[in-house]
């Protein structure tokens, strides 16, 4: 594989600097939603003891994995959660040209585009499909819309993707691949599925992994377990310069990758978090039983549009000067 060495992993902190939601935002809207009112037996489960813990995905995960709730009650709860996700997309809309340019500074840290180039998410929002701005094409692997053999291009095919996808079966995947050239390109991966992908084996829902048991969720779904083995070979690939940024290490799945990768890989972690070392620590250790101590390289406590941009268009603050000099020094 030609794989850049530079990679991004983005987690739901990503989307917070531009509007998006927390995990408990769309917990606390989520709750309000008019059309849960007629569902007690969702809305309890926001206030039962011991569920004050936890988060919006694990009541989403149980209602939607579980025999007892009726095909009513999921249709209301995905219903309300596609709400809450279009609250955000009008959030998003409103930091305009300075959300443009912040965007188009981060994705220079990838700039090697003759290389097989890759931005790993696991958000399940439509920041990207609806708000790519930025010059260079960005293509989501496995997602055909015509009879080319290489995957789609989201600025090129918006429309077609959104507002829903179907996700090929195993038999399409045997056949078509992931359809990424090998000369390279920029390459989007949704590695806990997306508010738009439909699973071919169920078309009355929408294919997001959350909650507890993402493993086996993820086993069930051709399309996203090839997205996990295809994280699997670039992590694995050696001398990895992963840039994390809104990823809270709270799913144990994805850091023992990233710690096989580091302890057997030579992997380097840049984060990017506005947060202090010890809440970062503690959070982890709390939900995921992470020591950090084994997983950071360099951490950049700051925020993308507040501490990097905070003039708008300008890219020489100091702080955003930092970030390029310790990640990309051949970019100063």
């Amino acid at each position: 594989m030609n794989i850049n060495k530079h990679v991004f992993l983005l987690g739901a902190g990503f989307s917070r600097n531009f509007g998006g939601f927390l995990g408990v935002d769309i917990k606390n809207r989520l709750f309000n939603r008019p059309i849960l009112n007629g569902h007690k037996e969702i809305k309890s489960l926001f206030w039962a003891k011991g569920y004050e813990k936890l988060t919006y995905e694990d009541i989403y995960s149980a209602v939607m994995n579980k025999p007892q709730y009726s095909k009513t009650a999921k249709d209301a709860l995905q219903t309300a959660l596609m709400e809450v996700m279009e609250d955000q997309e009008g959030e998003f809309n409103k930091y305009g040209p300075t959300r443009a340019f912040a965007m188009e500074q981060l994705i220079e840290l990838l700039c090697k585009i003759n290389k097989q180039t890759y931005i790993f998410t696991l958000n399940h929002d439509l920041h990207f499909e609806k708000q790519w701005r930025v010059k260079y094409d960005i293509h989501i692997p496995g997602i055909f819309v015509d009879s080319s053999p290489n995957c789609v291009d989201i600025r090129r095919y918006q429309n077609k993707i959104l507002p829903t996808v179907i996700l090929p079966d195993q038999e399409i995947l045997n056949k078509r691949g992931l359809g990424m050239p090998p000369d390279g390109g920029l390459y989007y991966i949704k590695l806990h599925g997306s508010m738009n992908f439909i699973s071919p084996s169920d078309s009355d829902h929408k294919k997001i992994v959350m909650g507890h048991n993402k493993e086996e969720q993820l086993k069930s779904e051709p399309l996203l377990s090839a997205y996990h083995k295809l994280f699997d070979d670039v992590l694995y690939d050696g001398d990895i310069k992963l840039f994390v940024c809104g990823y809270s290490f709270g799913d144990k799945h994805i850091n023992s990758k990233l710690l096989k990768a580091r302890k057997d890989h030579n992997m380097h972690v840049y984060l990017l978090n506005p947060s202090s070392k010890n809440d970062i620590r503690d959070d982890a250790l709390a939900r995921a039983g992470l020591n950090m101590d084994e997983m950071i390289d360099h951490h950049f406590p700051y925020k993308i549009i507040d501490d990097l941009f905070p003039d708008g268009m300008q890219s020489n603050t100091g702080n955003w000067q930092e970030v390029k000099s310790i990640y990309r020094p051949d970019l100063v």
